[in-house]
């Protein structure tokens, strides 16, 4: 009975171990497909997205968040947060005197994982607005190709949730989506700019053609006047 018992406990670790590993094998696999695929997309709010969607297929979260600091660094800017499955429009984190641990996270570029908020991290704070529920938190600074500072954030109800290999996940995905979104941004700052330069000559056009009918009307006007002396 003890050897088929000490077989049996080795059988459940193997099993056990092995579940691990096609986890992690899984889990890369979807992380190596995301950059594929975000790093095709040109418009922004679609790589946030698609981050969004695949990331929800590995992990159990209640927010996910892709913010950016402002030029005074005194706020945070999300234009992709999602919270318990709603996007939040226009969410905003202010600095205030106890800062919140995504602020300290840009000010030292530290990536952090929380995995029990109540005893981790007392000298800073969450947001007020998401106190209540958040026990686990993931936090990754990354930066732009202009200079611009942003952090992705995933958030969990319970604690515990989120592991040391979820955490490198997640800086995995940062770093490629740091890339995707600079290069779309890039993109879309050069659309911008053929646009004006478009709108420009459009108006330029309209001058001239304006110009060139004064000019034609006046010259009429002075043959007529011209025409009416000599009579």
């Amino acid at each position: 009975q003890l050897k088929y018992d000490k077989l049996l406990q080795e059988y459940q670790n193997l099993e056990k171990q092995k579940r691990k590993l096609d986890f992690k094998y899984n889990a890369l696999k979807i992380i190596s497909s995301t950059s594929k695929e975000i790093a095709g997309l040109l418009d922004v709010t679609s790589i946030y997205a698609l981050m969004y969607e695949h990331l929800i297929t590995l992990f159990e979260f209640h927010i996910f968040g892709v913010g950016f600091l402002s030029k005074d660094q005194t706020k945070i800017t999300y234009p992709y947060y999602v919270r318990s499955g709603n996007m939040i429009e226009n969410y905003e984190e202010i600095k205030f005197n106890k800062p919140f641990i995504s602020f300290y996270s840009l000010q030292t570029l530290s990536p952090i994982l929380i995995k029990d908020y109540a005893t981790e991290h007392t000298q800073y704070q969450v947001d007020h607005r998401n106190h209540e529920k958040t026990k686990s938190l993931i936090f990754v600074p990354f930066s732009l190709s202009d200079g611009t500072q942003g952090i992705l954030t995933l958030q969990h109800e319970k604690e515990q949730n989120f592991r040391e290999f979820d955490f490198y996940l997640i800086q995995l995905i940062a770093g490629f989506a740091s890339t995707a979104i600079s290069n779309a941004t890039s993109y879309q700052s050069m659309q911008d700019y053929n646009q004006l330069l478009n709108d420009e000559k459009i108006k330029a056009e309209k001058a001239n053609s304006l110009s060139e009918s004064s000019l034609l009307a006046l010259q009429k006007s002075h043959e007529e006047l011209k025409n009416m002396t000599l009579k």
